[in-house]
């Protein structure tokens, strides 16, 4: 009987553990646009896809990137950088808002 309650509170520990983790990522596309300009982030597990808008059209050009969040900072590092994606490669504010939008270094992306 003792093995039994050990596997169960071992299994309760390990499953909160993963629901923890799984928290912690983002998942699904956020855009910022202001006049049918702005940036699309679409995350999906541990690498997050950018694409620019222009406006109301989407850039052909979409930049791949590796994120990782801690505490209040996400840092996000593009793998083919140019003068385009630069200026998102780095480490910033983050927070995740009641409305189910995230800011990133002061600009609020709104999920679609």
């Amino acid at each position: 009987m003792k093995n039994a309650v050990r596997v169960i509170a071992l299994s309760l520990v390990v499953v909160m553990a993963c629901l923890f983790l799984a928290s912690c990522g983002l998942s699904g596309k956020y855009e910022a646009t202001v006049a049918g300009t702005g940036v699309s982030l679409e995350f999906k597990g541990s690498k997050v896809y950018i694409q620019y808008k222009i406006l109301g059209a989407t850039s052909d050009e979409k930049y791949e990137a590796k994120y990782k969040i801690d505490g209040d900072k996400i840092t996000i590092t593009v793998e083919n950088k140019d003068d385009k994606s630069q200026s998102l490669d780095g480490t910033f504010d983050f927070k995740k808002n009641d409305d189910g939008s995230i800011t990133i270094g002061g600009v609020t992306y709104k999920k679609v």
